[in-house]
């Protein structure tokens, strides 16, 4: 028994031993269309998109979305001004003015930037360039602020990028609440927001400061129920605004106007995206990503995610248990060995899959099932390579053995007989001449 099963174990680890040789390989070009397809698409995409519509909204009474449009630098700052006459708790401007100007509007916005002590303004980091893969490193090495030239040093600023490659072509799925700049800790555009809001309000922020430079998966919501408003709505005197007071108001570019579904500028994938798979248009505004990372928050409506070790670990265990399952099978019920395997893996694989998508969409919890899938499709045919290797290494080593035993003692030959003809019984008779019948006669 302990041999069945060290036998088994030693397989299970070959199976993950392969996994992790092959993880290690690099890419081969002519597959990476088909890596491109896949690596833009999570099961869970597929819960946000078509199985999130009858889940309970949060009610995000205390954030406010004002859509810029096309407002002019005076326009914003115009915005900027009339908001924090409402006196809202915070005010986030993710909105950025690269090109240097020395306008009036362009001192009037830096002006108004600088004296709003409520203002929480946008920046966007710098990230080196990765020679070896031809896109972008981890490493930041600069901080650009939000408008060009201007002295924004007292202003608080949040770094607005989801990730490092700049680009608006992958999903965005999660986000990093900070990151580590040189030896400080620079917090992100939803971060600074929350953590000013904390201070007014008392509101604890759910995850610890010691995780604040972890991924945080976003838990999107489908059905918005915040309030948003036009910038030239907070610009008509005739418009009530007494609603701000003690708000979070995010205010960012949605489109030209809030009805206009045409303008991509800021925009990236999410989730949320009706064809999860094949993306062709961006769904969802910068400013719309920051307001579900602030709203998760405030509703300690997180996804949480079991650790990589603990993934390995229960993906070990399943793949050792259908070792065990197959080696029986392979010893009592030989002849159906394949027909029992596959229907074991696949109902394994569809079962793991499933599982996935309905525990993320019951508890959100983020299973990553794709280890232990490949684990499971991969373990009958290495165990059966793996046994037959074995095998035949035994019955060579046992043959050798029993040469070397007959080298060594030629009489221990045990005489056998086969029908009526008597067999030699030593070695000595086997190397004797036979008599030829002819010549006894």
């Amino acid at each position: 028994m302990q041999r069945f099963v060290l036998k088994c174990f030693v397989a299970t680890l070959l199976i993950f031993g392969l996994i992790e040789v092959f993880d290690a390989l690099p890419p081969l070009g002519f597959l990476d269309p088909i890596e491109l397809a896949f690596k833009d698409f999570e099961l869970t995409d597929v819960v946000f998109s078509k199985l999130n519509d009858n889940r309970p909204a949060r009610i995000d009474t205390n954030i406010v979305i004002v859509n810029l449009g096309t407002l002019s630098r005076g326009g914003v700052a115009a915005v900027i001004n009339t908001l924090s006459g409402y006196h809202p708790a915070v005010i986030g401007v993710d909105a950025l003015f690269w090109k240097e100007d020395t306008s009036a509007e362009t001192k009037f916005l830096v002006h108004t930037v600088q004296s709003t002590p409520q203002l929480v303004m946008s920046s966007r980091l710098e990230y080196a360039p990765d020679s070896e893969e031809g896109e972008l490193s981890d490493s930041v090495v600069g901080i650009h602020n939000a408008i060009a030239g201007a002295d924004l040093s007292k202003v608080e600023h949040g770094y607005v990028n989801f990730n490092n490659d700049e680009s608006s072509v992958r999903t965005i799925r999660s986000w990093q609440p900070a990151t580590i700049v040189g030896t400080d800790t620079v917090q992100s555009f939803a971060l600074r927001l929350l953590t000013k809001y904390a201070g007014q309000k008392g509101f604890t922020i759910p995850f610890p400061r010691s995780e604040w430079c972890a991924l945080q998966t976003i838990n999107y919501q489908k059905q918005q129920s915040e309030l948003r408003l036009e910038g030239t709505d907070v610009l008509n005197p005739a418009f009530d605004k007494s609603f701000i007071q003690g708000k979070i108001v995010l205010v960012g570019f949605m489109g030209a106007t809030l009805a206009d579904s045409t303008n991509y500028e800021d925009s990236f994938f999410s989730p949320l995206n009706e064809q999860y798979a094949g993306k062709s248009l961006p769904d969802i505004h910068g400013i719309e990503i920051h307001k579900n990372c602030i709203s998760m928050a405030l509703h300690n409506d997180l996804i949480t995610e079991p650790s990589t070790t603990a993934i390995w670990i229960g993906s070990f265990l399943l793949c050792f248990l259908n070792i065990l399952l197959f080696a029986s099978v392979e010893d009592h019920l030989p002849f159906f060995y394949d027909l029992i395997c596959k229907l074991v893996q696949l109902v394994e694989a569809i079962g793991l899959l499933i599982l996935s998508i309905y525990v993320f969409q019951i508890a959100r919890l983020k299973l990553d099932a794709s280890l232990a899938v490949l684990a499971v499709v991969l373990s009958s045919d290495i165990f059966a390579i793996y046994n037959s290797a074995l095998e035949a290494v035994a019955s060579k080593w046992e043959a050798s053995k029993e040469r070397k035993r007959l080298l060594q003692n030629p009489e221990s030959i045990v005489p056998e007989t086969m029908g009526a003809v008597p067999v030699a019984h030593t070695i000595n008779e086997l190397q004797q001449p036979t008599t030829n019948t002819g010549d006894q006669q």
